[in-house]
């Protein structure tokens, strides 16, 4: 990533935050009605990635595919994990996800497998700005790190002294720091448990190199930052 990129990043990430905590500070109290002032739960994250640059970074050996594809270099990543938030009209929390993908391999190869992982978490803010009879709608924002990890190996086969000679295995993993402003919904479906829909958008940096397991960093590469929007939904079970 060049110097302009870089610092064309860090704006964005500067003034989404910067946007959604004045928001926060300034927005009216929501009217009285049924929202959360505090729970938690199991959630899904499904990213919108374009990986067509560490597609091109592997030189064409696998087919970057996410759990459904949406067209030419654009695919659905779902993420899981979990979160919890508290508060009336303020609320603080957080949350954390990980997914895992594995990729077919194509032609020849030094490796017959590589898989990706995409994992991160942080602190989360949001403010109540409406609310209904049946739930309420929110303004914040994450902030926090993850980490990339790409894993490439080969299966190994024949007897044990042609198995441990063959180099079957290599892990790489980049940390980073995001910022992901978002608009959320709540509904409620019984007293102690309700739905909590949001969208938003994701900004990723990195200020670090690919690391290689057991070995020094690998300088350059690919997802040096990466910006996509994000859905998320998680199952909330408080009151």
């Amino acid at each position: 990533m060049d110097k302009e990129s870089g610092l064309a990043v860090r704006k964005l990430l500067g003034v989404a935050t910067m946007i959604t905590l004045v928001c926060l500070g300034v927005m009216p109290r929501a009217a009285v009605g049924e929202s959360f002032s505090g729970g938690g739960g199991p959630l899904l994250l499904g990213a919108f990635l374009d990986l067509s640059e560490l597609e091109q970074s592997l030189q064409g050996i696998v087919k970057i595919q996410g759990d459904f594809n949406l067209g030419e270099n654009q695919s659905l990543f779902l993420l899981r994990g979990g979160g919890g938030f508290g508060g009336s009209t303020l609320r603080l929390g957080g949350m954390g996800m990980e997914g895992s993908w594995t990729f077919p391999v194509l032609g020849e190869s030094a490796f017959d497998r590589v898989a990706l992982t995409l994992g991160g978490g942080g602190f989360l803010m949001d403010r109540l700005i409406a609310e209904t009879d049946q739930g309420g709608v929110s303004l914040g924002i994450l902030i926090g790190g993850g980490e990339w990890r790409l894993h490439l190996s080969k299966s190994a086969q024949g007897s044990f002294g042609e198995v441990i000679r063959q180099p079957v295995s290599l892990e790489l993993h980049r940390s980073f720091w995001f910022a992901s402003p978002y608009l959320s919904a709540e509904f409620r479906m019984l007293d102690f448990v309700g739905l909590r829909v949001g969208a938003g958008v994701w900004a990723t940096l990195s200020f670090d190199d690919w690391n290689v397991q057991n070995g020094p960093p690998a300088a350059g590469g690919p997802l040096r930052n990466v910006i996509f929007p994000a859905l998320q939904f998680m199952v909330v079970f408080g009151g």
